[in-house]
C-alpha cells in the first residue's frame, strides 16, 4: 500500500475513533441528567426538545412509550412522524 493510502486510512481511523468517543461522551452526559419517569429521555429533553411530559412514560397515551416512538421516528405526543431539520423524511 502506498504512502497516500496509508495516510488516508490513518485519517479515516482517527476520525472514526473521534466520532465514537463523542457519541460515548454524549450518551454518558445524557445518562447523568435527571429522568423522573425513567423512560430513557432526560427531563430537560422531554420539555425543551420533544414537548413531552417528564412525569409520564407515554405522554400521548397511545400505548407506545415516548422513547420508543422517538427511536422509530414518530411524535411522542401525537400520531405524526418526526420531521428532521433537513426535511429529507
Amino acid at each position: 500500500m502506498d504512502r497516500h493510502r496509508w495516510n488516508s486510512l490513518a485519517k479515516l481511523v482517527a476520525i472514526t475513533v473521534m466520532c465514537l468517543s463523542i457519541s460515548v461522551s454524549c450518551a454518558q452526559a445524557a445518562s447523568s441528567l435527571p429522568d423522573t419517569d425513567q423512560d430513557g429521555i432526560p427531563d430537560a429533553w422531554e420539555t425543551s426538545v420533544y414537548g413531552t411530559d417528564p412525569l409520564r412514560v407515554d405522554t400521548d397515551e397511545d400505548t407506545y412509550a415516548d422513547r420508543s416512538e422517538i427511536l422509530n421516528g414518530y411524535q411522542p405526543n401525537g400520531s405524526a412522524r418526526l420531521v428532521e431539520a433537513d426535511h429529507d423524511r
